[in-house]
């Protein structure tokens, strides 16, 4: 979105970065050009970059839609074209942005006053060398050292439901781990009801194919997309993080089951 020079010294051809689009390539440039309006726009890129993370992403935004209204006036279309570009690039990353507030204001789902989320998902290749996994987050951070894998023991079929319940029984009996304040399930209804069976800790269900959240005590799943922003990214990036720490460990024995004995 805003590219800049890593670079102390200029090299003689054009970086890796420049292919990448990372970076604007001043080695390409005459000095003249260079000493004047590409140290300009450096600098304002820079500048931009310094304020999103500072939190002041809405003030780049409309400094960059009013300086492409500007441009259109004075029939700057190319230019024009380029800011406009920019916005939707900086509109597309930070709609995937972590952003938590634990104070959330007017939260959609009651209550919603949850510090520590664990969410669990399986993983497996037909039944085979199947593996759980548990994430843990606290006040919207990962907690690495509460993450838990799981070799499934009971189960040598697909059979997700009997998985999961295996974990959480194994996962339950451990008090002395942090109890969570909320479960997150990979799954839909199925899978919310295996995890309701085991435990009164509230509970939630996450379904990848319309992103419908089943919710304990609610009859209908709620869409995520509906929720706010900090919520919607909180349940993405644990529901994303568990899966990668379930296949992670599944690679693994995967691997290592094709290594000679």
């Amino acid at each position: 979105v805003f590219p800049y020079r890593t670079c102390r010294n200029l090299p003689k051809k054009p970086c890796l970065w420049y292919q990448l689009n990372r970076c604007p390539a001043p080695c390409l440039l005459k000095s003249e050009i260079r000493s004047t309006k590409f140290e300009s726009n450096c600098q304002k890129n820079i500048k931009n970059l310094i304020k999103i993370l500072q939190g002041k992403k809405k003030q780049v935004l409309n400094n960059l839609k009013k300086e492409m209204k500007t441009l259109s006036t004075q029939e700057k279309f190319e230019e024009a074209g380029k800011i406009k570009n920019q916005i939707r690039a900086l509109e597309k990353v930070l709609s995937h942005a972590m952003i938590f507030n634990p104070e959330l204001q007017s939260p959609p789902i009651k209550g919603w006053n949850y510090r520590r989320i664990e969410a669990y998902d399986v993983s497996n290749t037909q039944g085979k060398m199947a593996t759980g996994a548990m994430v843990s987050f606290y006040d919207g951070r990962p907690d690495k050292n509460s993450y838990r894998r799981f070799k499934i023991k009971t189960q040598n079929k697909p059979n997700d439901i009997a998985m999961l319940k295996e974990i959480l029984k194994r996962r339950l009996k451990h008090k002395e781990w942090p109890y969570p304040d909320l479960i997150l399930i990979d799954g839909g209804k199925a899978q919310l009801n295996a995890a309701v069976s085991l435990t009164k800790i509230p509970a939630m269900a996450l379904a990848k194919k319309k992103n419908e959240l089943y919710i304990k005590g609610k009859k209908k799943p709620v869409l995520l997309k509906k929720l706010p922003r900090e919520i919607f990214n909180l349940i993405l990036q644990l529901r994303d993080e568990a899966h990668r720490f379930a296949r992670a460990y599944h690679l693994k024995l995967r691997k290592e089951a094709l290594l000679p004995k």
